[in-house]
């Protein structure tokens, strides 16, 4: 009874979480998820696991974490294309996470398991974590993070090398997941000192491999941030005294999220640090008066709420703004952030409820207690999971709750104008768009997808508007080149349109990003359809070739080729392309030309 109740209870958790995140298992493909896992091709390459691993090919956007990445390979080898199963599976991740942290109580009879269980299952700043794809990164390392704190507290204890050696190994596979358990070897020196274990060389000895993983993996990451995600662009330039503003206010920024989780958006408002308030010290001043403190009790009760804190401020260190990141041009702080150092808070909460317990089951049973308290923190926290996810159903829905909580979110009415265009309610994209440009300033991604709408609309003369601002915003910016070059072809100017796709296709090639999301087939084609016009047939050739190399299932490229080699005087092999153009459903074409 002692062991099967436990795991009713557990598997009533995992039902509970499974029904709380059932509106998003069959959700879109959120923010970068459709190029980093859709247009992925490594995914669908039976060879591509060796590739993830070696990085021998284009990353398209992942940092190197090939374990997360191979995680989708395995996914996508066995289910092919299922969204469902994508998102059960983080699902289950979600619950394993769950599962360990209980186990790891239990085994190390800290008080507060089931406390701890309901904080980590039902809070909603896991939601974003959960649903959004490739953040199953946060997961994994979440899982590895908890197995290698395991492993070593045991290992201290034990002292067998077996169990060191599976701390490091787990911790290597935590890196090899998400970068963010990086400073878990900080982690470990605050876990020995609440241990009030003794210090000699050979603990620090121990400790080498762990940090000799984190070092390598945080250049890694640097190298990456720098170089493929563009955080080297002066819209990242920040001075040291807003640098350490931003530092102070993470951390509380974090808390009350934590203790109060409403409102969770995917975008928070920017931080502006331009006019100094007295509000802005008020962190700080806490910061003081709050160490001050446990430094006084750090005998007593002070010291596991200095671990708890310490803890949640050291895993926090990453991403308090000392270091630059792709997502800050978007916001300073991000839910999926904080997944993981949430552990340390719930890990107090749960042994300060375990003291409330004890402290009340004089008036009742202490059994009843241990019941009665986390079945009170579980509702709330259900509701405002459940009312978070609903905002994840559908890309739409998430993007209009963003503009809704955060009316400054430029970021969420780019991505509100990329939904309304791919629904065709051009209206409505194109105000989203203008909507950026309003808030954001000159935003080449959102003044292409403005001049694409545009384009679609006849509006000529606003598409080639957008779409030159956007180059001047970004002069790298492939898409725009590409778009721009359409309206000539449509406008006759052959040359100037070819002038700005070779520009497009020379930037697809050279950047990872736009050789995914930019639509080359398409490329190709207009190139060819310039050529034609333009009497130059064997580029026009070689363009339609390409373009059918990459999609060829479209039959206008094959009539392009064809038209291109009749006018070379390749009158069989233009017969040929038509006998093709007859197996893909248009046969008169072959009947006129070849019979």
């Amino acid at each position: 009874m002692q062991r099967i109740l436990p795991l009713a209870c557990l598997t009533s958790v995992a039902i509970l979480v499974f029904i709380l995140y059932a509106p998003a298992l069959d959700s879109d493909y959120l923010l970068d998820d459709l190029v980093l896992i859709q247009k992925d091709s490594l995914l669908t390459s039976p060879n591509g696991i060796i590739s993830i691993w070696t990085a021998q090919e284009d990353s398209i956007g992942w940092p190197y974490i090939p374990l997360t990445r191979t995680s989708f390979w395995l996914e996508r080898q066995i289910f092919g294309e299922n969204l469902r199963v994508s998102h059960s599976i983080n699902v289950i991740l979600h619950i394993v996470t769950v599962g360990l942290l209980w186990l790891v109580f239990r085994r190390l009879k800290i008080p507060g398991a089931w406390v701890m269980v309901v904080c980590v299952a039902f809070h909603p700043i896991f939601v974003q974590s959960v649903v959004w794809l490739t953040q199953r990164r946060n997961l994994l390392a979440g899982i590895f993070y908890i197995l290698t704190l395991w492993s070593f507290v045991e290992a201290e204890r034990s002292g067998k090398k077996t169990t060191y050696l599976g701390a490091v190994v787990f911790f290597a596979l935590a890196m090899l997941s998400k970068s963010s358990p990086v400073m878990l070897p900080v982690v470990l020196i605050l876990v020995r000192y609440w241990q009030r274990l003794s210090w000699n060389a050979l603990v620090w000895l121990r400790l080498i491999p762990f940090f000799a993983i984190s070092i390598a993996f945080a250049a890694i990451r640097v190298w990456y941030e720098y170089n493929v995600f563009g955080v080297s662009r002066p819209e990242f330039d920040l001075n040291f005294a807003d640098r350490l503003l931003i530092a102070i206010h993470v951390p509380f920024f974090y808390l009350q999220k934590l203790f109060a989780p409403y409102p969770l958006i995917f975008t928070y408002p920017k931080w502006s640090f331009e006019v100094i308030s007295p509000s802005l010290l008020l962190p700080a001043i806490s910061i003081l008066i709050g160490g001050s403190l446990l430094l006084y009790k750090h005998q007593t009760w002070g010291r596991g709420v200095a671990l708890g804190l310490g803890v949640f401020g050291v895993t926090l260190f990453p991403v308090m703004g000392f270091f630059d990141n792709a997502f800050h041009r978007f916001s300073y702080v991000s839910d999926h952030w904080v997944a993981l150092p949430s552990l340390a808070i719930f890990f107090l909460v749960a042994l300060a409820v375990s003291e409330i317990s004890q402290s009340i089951s004089k008036r009742i049973p202490r059994i009843q207690a241990r019941v009665i308290l986390p079945i009170a923190l579980a509702i709330p926290l259900c509701g405002l999971t459940w009312n978070q996810v609903q905002d994840y159903r559908t890309q739409l829905s998430l993007w209009q709750a963003t503009v809704e909580k955060n009316p400054q979110s430029w970021a969420g009415y780019s991505n509100l104008g990329l939904v309304y265009l791919a629904q065709q309610d051009y209206p409505k994209g194109i105000d989203a768009l203008n909507r950026v440009t309003e808030l954001r300033g000159p935003h080449a991604p959102s003044l292409a997808l403005l001049g694409k709408a545009y384009h679609i609309q006849k509006q000529y003369a606003h598409a080639i508007q957008a779409l030159d601002s956007a180059i001047q915003a970004d002069p790298e910016h492939a898409p725009a080149y590409i778009y721009r070059a359409a309206i000539l072809i449509e406008q006759q100017a052959y040359a100037l349109a070819l002038q700005s796709l070779n520009r497009g296709l020379e930037l697809s090639q050279s950047i990872d990003y736009y050789r995914a999301t930019v639509d080359l087939p398409h490329a190709y084609s207009l190139k060819g359809q310039a050529h034609l016009q333009l009497q130059q047939f064997p580029q026009a050739l070689e363009s339609f070739t390409q373009a059918i190399r990459l999609q060829p299932s479209n039959i206008g490229n094959h009539l392009g080729r064809a038209y291109a080699l009749i006018q070379l005087n390749r009158l069989s092999e233009a017969c040929e392309t038509f006998q093709l153009v007859c197996q893909l459903g248009e046969c008169q074409y072959w009947k006129n030309a070849c019979s």
